[in-house]
């Protein structure tokens, strides 16, 4: 399920790196079957956790065990359960948000900060006392299977467009063209390349992949969300 961009990646407020990110996050194919191996799925997300650490090195472990899944959507849905149990270790909440929060506060930035025609968000409210709304690029993948199958997809997608947003959010306050120090970048390299990290606690992540003969989903299209 590859999206369809809805986003008009010439407009001159978006710069290249910005770009860039966008156009990577619109060619991950939902759902299908991993093109590399488990390896280098595994080298992707120790090169996010290695960069998310030097940001965040007291929510994180030094090392990380990274363990390989294979499966179909009953796999799926196992793990996106077990992640949500409410005593489960938040990857998201518990360091990503923080770090990117912090991140932003440290070099003076907030989405105020973008043109006032920028494609990325939407202002709402009276002059002075305006609220900005992220617009972000929310994979759309239409026709979802039926319950729980849907609703644990929609998680999913819901947890890695934050990822987007988190990335864009990162290079906007680094102002710079470089991506290599973007933690994000590599994260989303992670979903281009078929791999679902699921964190178990801050030192324990399963890279769940699905297998090769699993039913493809629906063509998807980014929307705004």
């Amino acid at each position: 399920m590859r999206g369809t961009l809805e986003i008009d990646l010439h407009d001159p407020t978006l710069t290249p790196p910005i770009r860039s990110i966008i156009e990577n996050w619109a060619e991950v194919d939902w759902f299908a079957p991993s093109g590399i191996t488990d390896e280098e799925g595994a080298r992707l997300f120790r090169e996010h956790h290695e960069s998310a650490r030097r940001n965040a090195a007291a929510h994180l472990a030094a090392n990380v065990e990274v363990r390989s899944a294979i499966g179909g959507w009953g796999e799926f849905v196992t793990w996106c359960t077990r992640v949500r149990r409410p005593s489960a270790w938040d990857w998201k909440y518990s360091v990503l948000k923080p770090m990117s929060t912090a991140h932003s506060k440290a070099l003076g930035w907030t989405a105020n900060a973008l043109p006032q025609a920028s494609p990325l968000i939407l202002r709402v409210g009276e002059a002075g006392k305006e609220v900005v709304i992220w617009r972000g690029l929310y994979p759309n993948v239409g026709e979802l299977p039926g319950e729980p199958v849907g609703e644990c997809a929609s998680f999913y997608l819901g947890y890695a467009h934050s990822d987007l947003v988190g990335c864009i959010e990162w290079q906007l306050a680094e102002n710079h063209d470089d991506l290599s120090s973007n933690p994000y970048v590599p994260l989303i390299r992670c979903y281009g390349s078929g791999f679902y990290p699921f964190c178990l606690d801050a030192a324990t992540v399963v890279m769940f992949r699905f297998a090769a003969d699993e039913d493809a989903l629906p063509r998807a299209r980014l929307v705004s969300h």
